[in-house]
């Protein structure tokens, strides 16, 4: 498709994707956006990419975000049911989990956790080290029934220099998400590098943008405008696109 080109821009098209399943753009509720104009403006922004369905995924970290499925469920309301856009793109959430104590304690307490497509669960670890408790809380999750997700594994330095971890992982049943932003040097060479490893060895399932604000949805458009960007994801095998519904 490509000889058509004679630039290496192009208009940013990321439908093949199907689904953006991992940002912050409920307003007001964590490190994301903060005003609900602004998650309007985002999701007609995400529609001229080409997505067709946008999962929002708030932190739930117990002490720094201590978000609930209640307070979640109600910027969510508040939020998209009342926006014009509720009609012409699909809008849903989740929530994103960082593993720690207090996360384990509460998959003991309540297996109502916020989840996407086939109780797909999304977590995360500190980038300063890892959650000493990551493999208990995977097997945890699978025991429950859900379907643990490790969100953006490449920007866990600590695991850059051990291979061995990603694939002990994903043997435990884990799966992995890409964000796209990695592919560049938004998050540094390091990651980028890791990414790619990642990549060119099919570890990913899933991938998402992981946007909180208007520089990362800058930077995802300005990527989505590269020859770069589709020679990398056109064609991988990820599983957004299963969470359409003409895909069941």
């Amino acid at each position: 498709m490509w000889h058509f080109f004679t630039s290496k821009k192009r208009n940013p098209d990321l439908s093949f994707i199907g689904v953006e399943l991992h940002n912050h753009i409920l307003p007001g509720i964590d490190d994301g956006v903060e005003e609900a104009t602004t998650t309007i403006r985002f999701i007609e922004r995400f529609q001229q990419l080409g997505f067709k369905k946008i999962i929002a995924t708030p932190h739930i970290f117990a002490g720094v975000y201590p978000n609930t499925p209640e307070t979640i469920h109600a910027a969510y309301q508040s939020t998209f049911i009342n926006s014009t856009m509720a009609s012409s793109i699909e809008l849903a959430y989740a929530a994103e989990y960082m593993v720690d104590i207090e996360f384990e304690t509460m998959l003991q307490q309540d297996h109502s956790l916020l989840t996407f497509g086939q109780k797909q669960i999304l977590i995360e670890m500190s980038y300063a080290a890892p959650s000493p408790n990551i493999e208990q809380v995977v097997f945890a999750l699978q025991l429950a029934g859900y379907q643990p997700v490790l969100a953006h594994p490449e920007r866990y330095n600590f695991y850059h220099q051990q291979p061995k971890s990603y694939q002990r992982m994903l043997d435990m049943g884990c799966q992995f998400q890409l964000n796209i932003l990695s592919l560049t040097n938004y998050y540094g060479p390091q990651v980028k590098k890791q990414a790619h490893w990642l990549l060119k060895n099919k570890m990913y399932q899933w991938v998402g943008s992981d946007c909180h604000h208007e520089r990362h949805l800058k930077s995802l458009e300005d990527f989505a405008s590269s020859k770069e960007c589709y020679e990398l994801l056109e064609s991988y095998p990820f599983f957004n696109s299963s969470l359409l519904p003409n895909s069941l």
